[in-house]
């Protein structure tokens, strides 16, 4: 008899520029000492570091989504929905938004719009666990304030303090992959990533 299952998950959208610029490039650092076959302790402590980036961004975010689901068979097929970007290499570009100059990417002209990534946590929870029960509580969010920056702060928040005995399995991935295909703000409006909702500022 298979488990009962919930599913959340939380990806924003950040621009690179400026002091962003290295984002990409902290983002790939901490998932290769991440390595294979981490530990509980181990995913709790990455996921901890990505969730406190995300949230130190959270002030510059264009757009970004949450989804949540206690219906094991929806769960379920969202969660595989967001797995479903690692084998597909899911993006918005067919070039290059940006070309390598002395090792320093920079935006090619004609291509308007400052470089943008979006980092991406899925998570897959037993359902009926103290994890579960919290995560439920924090997205019982009013209509009105589903996108607000202020819920995206208390999710973030969440995050550290999910145990991760009670998570099944978790998903992190940024798009894009490579800081030359860096996505555009254009790219946002784009039907690849109509789902992501403008941040309301408060």
């Amino acid at each position: 008899m298979s488990t009962s299952e919930i599913f959340f998950a939380i990806e924003l959208a950040v621009p690179l520029a400026g002091t962003n610029a290295g984002l990409a490039g902290y983002f790939r650092s901490l998932v290769h000492h991440h390595g294979e076959g981490p530990s509980r302790a181990d995913k709790a402590k990455f996921y901890t570091a990505v969730a406190g980036s995300l949230y130190t961004q959270l002030p510059n975010a264009l757009r970004g989504i949450w989804d949540y689901s206690d219906d094991v068979n929806e769960a379920k097929r969202m969660y595989a929905d967001y797995t479903s970007v690692l084998s597909t290499r899911r993006g918005a570009r067919t070039t290059p938004s940006r070309v390598a100059s002395g090792g320093v990417g920079f935006r090619a002209p004609e291509l308007p719009g400052q470089p943008v990534l979006t980092a991406t946590i899925a998570l897959s929870v037993v359902d009926g666990t103290p994890a579960a029960q919290m995560i439920a509580q924090a997205c019982g969010v009013p209509k009105n304030d589903l996108w607000t920056r202020r819920t995206f702060a208390s999710l973030l928040q969440l995050i550290p303090r999910i145990p991760f005995s009670a998570v099944r399995s978790d998903v992190f991935y940024v798009i894009p992959g490579s800081p030359d295909w860096a996505l555009t703000e254009p790219d946002l409006l784009t039907p690849e990533f109509s789902y992501l909702r403008l941040i309301e500022n408060r």
